[in-house]
């Protein structure tokens, strides 16, 4: 009886253990209301861009915590307006946090102060980040950092950290709030830009996401991550028209809530 039970216990550790490393990569995109949250995982490694604004906290950590996440790898915090960084300082001093990037910019506000207080306080230095750049998240998965690609720009969204991430056969590009001017930058570059999947800079608002753009990406999937009945009027109509033209599905915070992509390196599936 004793070994039976010993066998069943053996079995339950096996299929747990299973469950957590089952190597399909998740990407969460949060609905943190008018606000960017991402959140990356694979193998029990774990990225997570942006933070959302301040009033998302309770939603961000419930989040998180239901995913049963405790450390980020990487804390990649694409530019600093409010609704990217709002909870970093929060974060920073809740969980524990192992890098994290950010560009090179500074801005006078609370939550920015309070970002670069909270990682002070918890010892760990922001890494400045600028393209291009690239960084291992486990075996055939990496990020890869396409802008920015200068020091000074005119508006602060355009200083976001543009990523893609590619897991083997498959992959997503994260735009931040990057508008028309940084994709003609990353287009004159010469990166490779096709993916899979396309988080629309500026969540969806005009001055992103131009059609040579869409086209160049060639996405099946479209993500808008904005707040329901937001005052920008995000996204905008001509925005969801070129998309249109694309034939890509589109999923958005603001329709669907959280949204969870899950890659099996091979082909990408809404969870």
């Amino acid at each position: 009886m004793k070994k039976k039970y010993l066998i069943l216990i053996i079995l339950c550790i096996i299929l747990t253990s299973c469950n957590k490393s089952n190597n399909n990569l998740y990407v969460h995109f949060i609905d943190v209301g008018e606000g960017d949250c991402i959140l990356v995982s694979l193998n029990g490694k774990n990225m997570l861009i942006d933070t959302g604004p301040l009033e998302s906290y309770n939603k961000t950590i419930s989040y998180l915590k239901k995913q049963d996440i405790s450390n980020i790898n990487y804390l990649i915090l694409t530019h600093p307006h409010d609704d990217h960084i709002g909870n970093a300082s929060l974060i920073i001093n809740k969980l524990n946090i192992n890098k994290i990037y950010a560009p090179y910019i500074t801005v006078d506000s609370d939550a920015f102060t309070s970002l670069t207080s909270s990682a002070k306080k918890n010892n760990i230095h922001i890494t400045k980040c600028k393209s291009y750049k690239k960084i291992s998240f486990g075996k055939k998965a990496y990020i890869e950092i396409l802008s920015p690609g200068k020091d000074l720009y005119d508006n602060i969204n355009n200083y976001s950290i543009v990523i893609k991430l590619t897991y083997n056969k498959t992959s997503f590009l994260l735009m931040g709030d990057a508008e028309e001017e940084i994709e003609n930058d990353i287009i004159n570059s010469g990166y490779n830009i096709q993916s899979n999947v396309i988080k629309l800079g500026h969540h969806g608002s005009n001055t992103s996401s131009t059609e040579n753009f869409l086209n160049l990406v060639d996405p099946d999937i479209c993500i808008i991550c904005c707040g329901e009945n937001n005052t920008y009027n995000h996204p905008s109509d001509d925005v969801i028209s070129r998309i249109k033209k694309t034939n890509s599905i589109i999923y958005r915070t603001d329709v669907n809530g959280d949204i969870v992509l899950v890659s099996n390196g091979v082909n990408i599936k809404k969870q």
